[in-house]
């Protein structure tokens, strides 16, 4: 009884932060404004679901982000508060998913990082998209594959999340039984990602005539920047023992590793890593003698926020 009011209170606390973390003014204390949010701001009022076309290029338009959107327009529901409300849902999403997993709340605070900030506050699709996918994770394989329709049609991204995350479940009785197969795998599978979203993308958008189809104007990150995440990526495939949720670990890793190998190709790929983000730190709390690790890391991040917070 005790735990589980301890559990609602913890829960409660995540709710309340979250809706801290949604309304800190982070454009006016980093004097910069989120550019996606923006530009979704300003569609919001412009978004239709009306198509003259019913083809599969209808699913690729995202067509239940745009009636949700669409619907919301009309009502008083401005288009900052609703994209305050999606922020609120998604944190509050990622920081039950990290408590319920690793019984630990201060890992949650872990999310409180330039990347997952950007991420929550300025990617609002992508980010609601990877909150539906883990709230079906404790879902039976029937309803959690009816659960996969609305994701993909809130965002196309979500299909990739569908793919690796399938993949995973299904060759980890194959790579289970040695830390060196797992790392083998999670290296050739996110590369073979990271190939497929440079040079692939373009080609698929264009052929379902996908408004996103072309070049990325967005500018990808450094080597540099990317390689500690590489290497945290491979600590936790060698030495987390996540008992409970033994796929965790590698699908943390690959995440990470599709947005170092992205980035190596000089491709923005930012989004993986956030989206690998809270798995990350869900195989991090597994880790034996993990103290240093998470020193370090948290040092990183603070490292990261303070330089994010002076642009």
């Amino acid at each position: 009884m005790q735990l589980k009011v301890k559990n609602s209170v913890n829960v409660f606390l995540l709710f309340l932060f979250s809706i801290v973390v949604a309304y800190i003014p982070w454009e006016s204390v980093r004097n910069y404004k989120f550019v996606d949010l923006e530009r979704n701001i300003e569609r919001y009022k412009q978004y239709t679901y009306l198509y003259k076309n019913v083809d599969f290029s209808l699913v690729t338009s995202e067509p239940l982000w745009r009636y949700i959107t669409h619907s919301l327009s009309h009502t008083i529901v401005s288009g900052e508060s609703f994209y305050s409300l999606v922020a609120i849902f998604c944190f509050f999403v990622f920081s039950c998913f990290i408590y319920i997993k690793t019984s630990r709340i201060a890992y949650c605070l872990l999310l409180i990082n330039p990347i997952m900030l950007d991420f929550i506050l300025s990617q609002q699709r992508s980010c609601v998209a990877l909150a539906v996918l883990i709230c079906l994770i404790p879902l039976k394989k029937p309803f959690k594959y009816f659960g996969y329709i609305p994701a993909v049609l809130i965002h196309t991204l979500s299909a990739v999340l569908i793919f690796i995350n399938e993949v995973v479940e299904r060759v980890y009785n194959f790579i289970s039984e040695s830390e060196l197969k797992k790392i083998v795998f999670a290296l050739f599978f996110s590369f073979f990602i990271a190939f497929l979203t440079v040079y692939g993308r373009a080609v698929l958008l264009g052929y379902f005539n996908d408004r996103r189809a072309g070049d990325y104007e967005a500018i990808g990150n450094s080597i540099l920047y990317a390689l500690p995440w590489l290497v945290y990526s491979l600590i936790v495939l060698w030495k987390s023992e996540c008992a409970e949720a033994p796929t965790i670990p590698v699908i943390s890793a690959i995440y990470l590793m599709v947005f170092f190998w992205v980035s190596v190709f000089d491709f923005y790929g930012s989004r993986y890593l956030a989206i690998g983000l809270p798995y990350f730190y869900i195989a991090l709390r597994y880790v034996p003698k993990n103290t240093y690790l998470v020193f370090l890391l948290s040092m990183h991040q603070l490292l990261l926020l303070y330089i994010w917070l002076k642009i």
